[in-house]
């Protein structure tokens, strides 16, 4: 990546703060089988893949996976070994499709957000080359990916490309007053995030610009949430209570009273609830990338709890 590139990149990251938004932690790459020491019980299936007998490790795989069970922890770290080893062989052979679902697998069962990185790194490279090579965008001579030090140059090289595709919209995205933009890079930014942390062995400039998406995100669901909880305050004054006619109830001295809303007003309020669900859904998904991440993603609490409580004032008036 070239000095004027990062300079970009790292002026994208002041314009922001601190995320939760993001995916993955990262582990570095020496060799495709040593970014997850084999278990005592794959010694032999990683012996035949060192020596370049590939089928023969393909078969002893095949024999063994369906022992382990993704979901028994005792195993989980033998799965994703052998899902790894899998796709190594696999990309060897030739057999590149192949190869990615079996590190999309490895990724699935893996055991913790490093090794996670380290497969997501090598599906998302497998599927942007060209038989056994990366081409830059930029130019420059073609990358082999089959080696696993030049591997890590066209992770670079790739990541590079990815984040020239992209820039303005991260750089409209940190700047924006929605949500969307930033939702609709996450996929991408992920699959940066895993390039940078699995080539250089620690994140990137992308991990620092998911952080600062984050942050602008919070500050725009904190908005709307105010918004929507001033408006609803608003509705619930020009309602009439009376004991007849209306949509929706509140509770008042311990009795029900109902509420009386025109139409406007109550399609208002049930389009206001399926904002405010979508707002507390993003930011418990939100959480989740925090998390698996090795952050502790209490950032987004504040957010769900105060969309949380609002969502209980609209439902406390709408359902009977």
């Amino acid at each position: 990546m070239t000095a004027s590139w990062q300079s970009k990149r790292v002026s994208l990251v002041r314009r922001g703060g601190l995320l939760a938004m993001g995916v993955l932690a990262c582990i570095g790459l020496s060799t495709l089988a040593q970014t997850a020491p084999p278990p005592t019980d794959t010694p032999d299936v990683q012996k035949l893949v060192d020596q370049g007998q590939y089928r023969p490790a393909l078969q002893q795989i095949a024999k063994m996976l369906p022992q382990m069970q993704q979901s028994d922890p005792a195993t989980r770290q033998q799965r994703y070994t052998l899902l790894m080893l899998r796709g190594e062989c696999l990309l060897q052979l030739g057999q590149r499709s192949y190869a990615a679902q079996a590190f999309d697998a490895a990724g699935h069962a893996a055991p913790d957000p490093k090794s996670g990185a380290v497969a997501r790194a090598n599906a998302v490279l497998v599927r942007r080359s060209t038989g056994n090579f990366y081409k830059p965008k930029g130019g420059g001579a073609p990358i082999d990916t089959l080696s696993a030090n030049s591997r890590k140059q066209a992770m670079l090289a790739l990541d590079a490309d990815m984040f020239a595709a992209i820039r303005p919209k991260v750089e409209a995205a940190i700047n924006g007053n929605t949500l969307t933009p930033m939702i609709d890079l996450l996929p991408a930014m992920s699959d940066m995030d895993a390039l940078e942390c699995t080539a250089n062995g620690s994140p990137g400039q992308t991990r620092q610009q998911l952080m600062a998406m984050g942050q602008r995100a919070r500050e725009l669901m904190n908005r709307e949430i105010r918004r929507v909880g001033l408006r609803f305050d608003e509705l619930m004054s020009l309602s009439d209570s009376s004991w007849w006619g209306g949509s929706g109830y509140t509770v008042t001295a311990g009795q029900t009273v109902r509420r009386s809303f025109t139409t406007p007003q109550l399609n208002e309020l049930q389009s206001s609830l399926a904002y405010l669900q979508q707002i507390e859904s993003t930011a418990r998904q939100a959480r989740q990338f925090a998390r698996e991440m090795g952050l502790d993603g209490k950032a987004w609490e504040p957010v769900i709890a105060d969309s949380d409580d609002l969502i209980d004032r609209f439902n406390a008036v709408l359902v009977p």
